[in-house]
């Protein structure tokens, strides 16, 4: 079994690798805009905007060692009605959408459940191999050896059972939508509570949501040269700027 994107199935879904078929399926899915008004980039207008995407954001990415980014397709049809990606972060969440016909119908469960199952049988050692090798943990291979060997010793610490009811109970799928979110934090800021986003300024996602979390009040701060886990891996500013977020 492939490590990255390998082939899932359910009783009504197939998870699956994007192919150069999929191209219009992708269209639909990213030019709606009840879809992409709370995700991190624009609409797409155009097939060749889509044929773009697809190579940049789904072709390239499988030609990596390791990563999760699926297709979900009815069984009925292998058309893609949305995708599942296995966050890159420390979080572990799974991060989707699903074309507007498909909402409220069980989808995004079974295609969560079926991503869990995955380590569940592989285990916790051939999970983390493949964990470590996501696109946005690039950065952490830059820290000092001692670093990284802390880290991985971290994560081997979990067990797999109680990760895999994390993704279950705690994953993207099952958390209020990024809209609600932003509603809930405009709510917070209004009524006086303050508010830090902090991002790494190589963690591409969550420094392109800085502007989202902005406009909703909160004060925004981008550590220079860190990725995802900014907190380890600038470590010194990341405590300056909660240091002085917190004497204000």
């Amino acid at each position: 079994m492939p490590a990255n994107t390998p082939r899932l199935e359910t009783e009504r879904l197939v998870l699956r690798r994007y192919t150069t078929a999929d191209v219009e399926p992708l269209l639909y899915l990213k030019r709606a805009r009840e879809v992409t008004t709370f995700l991190p980039w624009f609409p797409l207008e155009t097939e060749a905007d889509a044929a773009r995407y697809l190579e940049e954001h789904y072709l390239d990415y499988y030609r990596r060692p390791s990563g999760c980014r699926y297709a979900i397709c009815l069984r009925e049809n292998a058309r893609p009605i949305g995708y599942l990606h296995v966050d890159d972060g420390e979080s572990h969440y799974l991060g989707y959408a699903l074309a507007r016909p498909s909402w409220g119908r069980g989808f995004m469960s079974d295609s969560a459940a079926s991503v869990v199952e995955r380590l569940r049988a592989d285990g916790l050692e051939a999970f983390m191999d493949f964990w470590e090798q996501l696109p946005l943990f690039a950065s952490q291979r830059d820290l000092p050896p001692d670093v990284r060997e802390r880290l991985r010793a971290g994560r081997m610490a979990n067990d797999a059972e109680a990760l895999a009811r994390t993704f279950e109970q705690a994953g993207q799928h099952v958390m209020p939508s990024r809209a609600e979110t932003l509603e809930t934090l405009a709510a917070l800021r209004a009524g006086g509570t303050p508010l830090l986003y902090l991002a790494g300024e190589r963690d591409e996602k969550y420094r392109a949501l800085a502007a989202q979390a902005a406009e909703a009040g909160a004060t925004v701060r981008i550590i220079p040269g860190a990725g995802h886990n900014a907190h380890l891996e600038a470590p010194a500013t990341f405590a300056k700027e909660v240091a002085a977020f917190l004497r204000k």
